[in-house]
């Protein structure tokens, strides 16, 4: 009976620690801006505040190039996971970044979210004039 315990203790000790960021392997940059739920242009106006288990940051979205939904979808703020182990990305104040990303389908009002299984751009400048999105079918 103590050998089956250890050992299911163990089983949740190893399932703990293994708990990581997984990307799916194959996907190209191109899949990765074709499957996302919205591509856009944006520029990060502060640091990230922590909040319920994401770093939200407020943003000035620029340009939205490509959105699987219109409506309702609050493009004031964007929500990462506040490390890399759970995906999330540090974005830094006063860069432009093109991102690509998701809108999680459990909450009722829109919220956009990235990770690192996502493409950043980042920028010094805004790239809008030189940006061309990649076409998808």
């Amino acid at each position: 009976m103590k050998f089956l315990f250890c050992l299911a203790l163990a089983a949740m000790v190893t399932v703990q620690y293994c708990s990581a960021c997984t990307c799916s392997p194959n996907n190209t940059v191109q899949e990765k801006y074709c499957n996302a739920d919205f591509l856009i242009l944006v520029k990060v106006l502060n640091d990230g505040i922590v909040y319920g288990g994401n770093r939200v940051y407020r943003i000035n979205l620029i340009a939205t190039y490509r959105s699987k939904v219109y409506g309702g979808v609050d493009v004031r703020k964007l929500y990462t996971a506040t490390n890399s182990a759970a995906c999330g990305v540090i974005l830094q104040k006063g860069y432009y970044y093109i991102l690509t990303g998701y809108y999680p389908r459990n909450i009722r009002q829109r919220q956009i979210h990235t990770g690192l299984c996502y493409v950043q751009q980042r920028f010094r400048f805004n790239p809008q004039r030189v940006y061309k999105p990649p076409r998808c079918n």
